[in-house]
């Protein structure tokens, strides 16, 4: 533009630069300059087209008018001169007026694919550590592009979604939410960690803020959902964890915001509670002696009379003597595993039936909603000629509960399929060394395995007892109405109980549950 002023000896009183968009009134440097030429002080402007000036019938009403008035003698683009005259005063109506017609156009459009995306569960935005962003030649979009993860991506050899797990980055942001979950990791913690796997601020390459950290944790987005304009919508994309996973992790995040300033650590600080009070007993260390005592038994107005005090290396043989009898031999295993995959094979035959009928009305039930969400972003529906936003939404809303409840049948009917047999051989592996990997474990390691069998400590008269949660609890004590065979020594269930081995495990939750 300067080198068009200075070609056609124009003087160049100010030169303006506008970075906010002419489609709006309230143009800061718009307005200065106005005012400038209202002032007088300047009685032509040079742009590089009528659009740049204003897009919106507030600002170029404006230019006219000081054109009426002999403000403004001439208006200059590349392409044309517009001076005080009837005709060239219509030409530069019409082109503001087609100008706000474009951006009117545009800005619809945009909200009606706004609008798509979100019924159809797409995230109309920058999704979060773990995932990635495709565009719609299946590649990943903006500046998370990797050539590394695109051509892991493409291994599934199928068209890639919207949005896609990150193939690299979602396994570690999973390793961080479950050791968020132990219960046992603060922020700070979780940092170190965090730092350790690689998760690391995208532009700076350091270790994420604690509130990075604590929004990660807290993101919905996670659990296969998203939240947008204040509302939660349903995604389509896979989800890293589960509805109840993060509600626990909002639980936990409540009390472990601060990292805990100790002297010492306890192994088992949140596991013996007092008999008399039912509060958590706090470890002391005395003479080279650790000790547990009553918390709310101390000082003058102290809320419990219980001033008796736990050596920990009685509990520690509690817990010694517990995972001794927390084993089970290998020839036992390999017989309940033979089992439960014979279980498996006949049961799935059984579900596969199932499975195929809930797909399909699940299939039917989304090819509704294509066909209602059509109906309502078509012209026929033009100030809802058809239906209105209301009725579509009621309407929609039906059609996604319905889906929603095929799903969730579904889902059962999958989880049915592929988690009861895995958390059976994953209950196996977990208990065939852990005495072992006890013994071997730093404190943190002690208390993130006792939290995953749910190890408490309960007075049994003068004895302080370990008790484990289930499936733990029937390896050490079967339940009485569940035959038993003893043999070798070993408590063990089998024989006549091998049918209930199945029923015992389908709802174990291989993550550790957060200290209470």
């Amino acid at each position: 533009m300067l080198a068009f002023a200075k070609k056609h000896d124009l003087d160049v009183v100010k030169l303006i630069s506008e970075d906010m968009t002419a489609y709006k009134r309230g143009r800061p440097k718009f307005n200065w300059m106005m005012e400038q030429i209202e002032q007088g002080k300047a009685n032509a402007v040079l742009t590089w087209h009528l659009t740049r000036l204003a897009r919106n019938g507030a600002d170029g009403g404006l230019i006219i008018t000081l054109m009426d008035e002999g403000k403004i003698q001439e208006l200059r683009t590349t392409e044309k001169t517009y001076l005080d005259t009837p005709d060239d005063k219509f030409m530069m109506t019409i082109h503001f007026a087609m100008a706000k017609k474009s951006s009117d156009d545009t800005s619809s459009f945009v909200k009606n694919n706004l609008k798509t995306k979100l019924e159809k569960g797409e995230y109309p935005g920058v999704v979060p550590y773990g995932y990635l962003n495709i565009d719609v030649n299946g590649v990943i979009s903006g500046k998370r592009f990797d050539k590394e993860k695109q051509a892991l991506l493409e291994e599934f050899g199928r068209p890639l979604e919207r949005v896609e797990l990150d193939p690299i980055e979602a396994s570690l942001i999973r390793k961080i939410i479950e050791l968020a979950l132990t219960g046992v990791y603060d922020l700070p913690m979780l940092q170190e960690e965090a730092y350790k796997l690689g998760v690391k601020g995208k532009l700076s390459g350091r270790k994420l803020a604690k509130e990075s950290v604590r929004g990660l944790l807290s993101n919905i987005f996670y659990t296969g959902k998203f939240e947008y304009l204040e509302e939660v919508h349903q995604g389509i994309h896979e989800p890293l964890m589960s509805e109840d996973e993060f509600n626990r992790l909002q639980e936990i995040l409540k009390g472990r915001s601060r990292p805990k300033n100790r002297k010492r650590d306890y192994t088992y600080s949140t596991l013996v509670h007092c008999p008399e009070c039912n509060h958590l007993m706090s470890g002391e260390y005395q003479k080279q002696i650790h000790y547990y005592r009553c918390a709310k038994a101390k000082g003058k107005d102290a809320a419990c009379s219980n001033t008796r005090h736990i050596r920990q290396d009685v509990l520690d043989e509690e817990i010694k003597t517990t995972l001794a009898r927390l084993t089970i031999p290998q020839h036992v295993i390999d017989w309940a595993l033979k089992y439960l995959k014979e279980s498996y094979l006949e049961e799935n035959k059984v579900l596969a039936g199932k499975r195929a009928l809930l797909q399909k009305n699940i299939n039917e039930g989304k090819l509704k909603l294509e066909r209602l969400t059509a109906k309502w972003l078509s012209e026929a529906n033009i100030d809802g000629a058809l239906f209105s936003d209301d009725e579509y939404r009621q309407q929609k809303n039906v059609i996604q509960d319905t889906i929603a409840q095929f799903e969730e049948q579904l889902g059962d009917n999958n989880s049915a399929e592929d988690s009861w047999l895995a958390k059976c051989e994953a209950f196996f592996k977990k208990i065939r060394n852990l005495s072992n990997e006890y013994e071997t474990s730093d404190i943190l390691g002690k208390k993130i395995i006792l939290q995953s069998i749910g190890a408490k400590f309960i007075r049994k008269g003068e004895k302080m007892t370990v008790r484990l949660e289930e499936p733990f609890s029937y390896v050490i004590e079967p339940p009485q109405k569940q035959k038993s065979i003893r043999t070798e020594g070993d408590n063990l269930l089998t024989g006549g109980a091998s049918s209930e081995v199945k029923s015992w495990l389908r709802g174990w939750d291989s993550n550790p549950r957060p200290i209470d």
